[in-house]
């Protein structure tokens, strides 16, 4: 295990000085933590009160986006390991990042989605049964060609910062 440490902005507490455009995003926050976990890490976010106590609502806002995050695809990072590789890319060149539940399903977190038709690389799916993506009240349309797997999106997709397929027990590294 290891942490990553780091503020919102460019120090630990409130700092008058910083402009809203050295705050994080709740994005950046996001595809941060996923990167992290799936590299057996912590994130520690830092945020302090000013002068009065209270916390500034520029520090709140990106913690925010982390907890709506996690409430529809919690299943890919609360009790989740490692998976065999941390990170690959889809054919499209969007980064992706793995995690392994308890069950031993395989959760691919797709940190951008710029394409709706891709192939994930370095992932032998020959033995994948399903691929759902969480939060999605729909079926994700994926086959598998000569060994990789080939997912098309549907055309609506949540906003989110970053989309989570679970790719059941079957998948392997390639």
């Amino acid at each position: 295990k290891w942490e990553s440490t780091r503020g919102v902005g460019h120090s630990f507490g409130a700092n008058r000085n910083e402009r809203p455009e050295d705050i994080v995003t709740a994005t950046e926050l996001v595809r941060s933590f996923a990167d992290i976990v799936a590299k057996n890490g912590n994130l520690l976010i830092g945020i302090g009160p000013d002068e009065f106590g209270r916390f500034p609502a520029e520090q709140l806002v990106p913690l925010r986006g982390p907890g709506a995050w996690l409430r529809v695809n919690g299943d890919a990072i609360y009790r989740t390991r490692p998976w065999v590789m941390a990170q690959t890319t889809t054919t499209a060149g969007t980064g992706v990042r793995f995690t392994r539940s308890d069950n031993g399903d395989v959760n691919a977190i797709l940190l951008d989605v710029t394409e709706r038709e891709f192939g994930i690389r370095g992932v032998d799916a020959t033995g994948v049964d399903q691929v759902r993506m969480l939060g999605l009240g729909e079926p994700v349309d994926w086959r598998v060609d000569d060994g990789l797997l080939m997912l098309r999106l549907p055309e609506r997709l949540p906003v989110s910062p970053a989309h989570v397929l679970n790719l059941g027990t079957g998948a392997r590294p390639r």
